[in-house]
């Protein structure tokens, strides 16, 4: 007869060795996965901004090859999206701050009305264009999670170089609501953008 505790130790070796077998795939599954993915990322290089036409708040349109040449700040934003009318005033600032080095400010207006945008730009004397991405064509492309307010850095050659979310203070219907990007992060990221395009 087998003593019970040789038993109890028996049941706590099979258990340990099948939670082993459940663990150790996952892990190896995992581990592959984040290889493939960095491979992928490696393979393509640099993420270019997409290709987009969409229409100018109060007349015309921009598209992308607008753009080209120029280091470009790209901020995503909406009227009703309170740390995006905290940041407005910042991002007003730097436009005007770097404009004679090159750099353009872009806004883009998501899940909001051009009656909206327009109050917006004119309540914090946005001077920079915005654009109205109404088909969120733009944002679900650059986008890994829909938040806002959100601000990429793209070089001259028409690649991101850095993206700025703020941490997650909410949400409103199916967007997170993030923190508004400081005048501290804002300057640094020009300055990297501006000395890589150098």
């Amino acid at each position: 007869m087998v003593p019970t505790e040789e038993l109890a130790e028996s049941g706590r070796n099979a258990r340990w060795h099948k939670r082993l077998l459940t663990i150790v795939p996952g892990v190896v599954l995992i581990a592959l996965l984040a290889y493939g993915f960095l491979m992928e990322a490696d393979e393509r290089g640099p993420q270019a901004l997409p290709d987009f036409s969409l229409p100018v708040v109060g007349g015309g349109t921009l598209t992308n090859e607008d753009l080209a040449g120029t280091p470009v700040v790209l901020n995503f934003w909406a009227s009703w999206c309170g740390p995006c009318r905290v940041e407005a005033p910042a991002l007003e600032a730097a436009s005007e701050r770097y404009s004679g080095e090159g750099v353009r400010f872009i806004g883009v207006v998501v899940q909001d009305s051009e009656l909206g945008a327009q109050e917006f730009i004119d309540e914090f004397d946005v001077s920079y264009t915005n654009v109205l991405d109404d088909g969120e064509e733009l944002s679900r492309e650059l986008f890994d999670f829909f938040g806002l307010p959100r601000t990429f850095f793209v070089r001259a050659d028409g690649t991101l170089l850095a993206e700025s979310a703020g941490r997650r203070m909410g949400s409103r219907g199916g967007t997170e609501i993030l923190g508004p990007i400081t005048e501290g992060e804002l300057d640094r990221r020009i300055r990297a953008l501006l000395a890589e395009d150098a």
